[in-house]
C-alpha cells in the first residue's frame, strides 16, 4: 500500500502545475507524517483541481512570508477560512 506521501508526490507529479514548483510543493509535504497527510491524500486522489489550489496558496503565503507582509498574510488566511467554510456548508 502506497503511504499518503507517495500519494500526494504521484498526484503532483502528474499536475499541470510547472516542474519547479512540483519540487516545492513536494518538499513541503515531505515535512508532514503520513497520518498529517491523510486528508490531503484523499482530497488529491478525489479532485487533482485541488493541486493547483493548494499550490496557489501556499505560493502566496511563501511571497507574504518573505516580504514580511503580516497584513498580505493575515489577508490569505482569512481568504482560506472563508473558503473552507463555503465548502464546508
Amino acid at each position: 500500500m502506497n503511504s499518503n506521501f507517495q500519494i500526494i508526490k504521484d498526484a503532483i507529479n502528474t499536475s499541470d502545475i510547472p516542474e519547479d514548483e512540483k519540487v516545492e510543493l513536494i518538499a513541503m509535504f515531505a515535512r508532514a507524517n503520513n497520518e498529517e497527510l491523510d486528508e490531503t491524500a484523499k482530497l488529491f486522489s478525489q479532485d487533482s483541481s485541488w493541486i493547483q489550489q493548494v499550490n496557489d496558496n501556499y505560493k502566496a503565503k511563501r511571497v507574504a512570508m518573505i516580504l514580511g507582509e503580516e497584513s498580505l498574510w493575515e489577508k490569505i488566511i482569512k481568504e482560506e477560512e472563508s473558503f473552507l467554510s463555503k465548502i464546508q456548508e
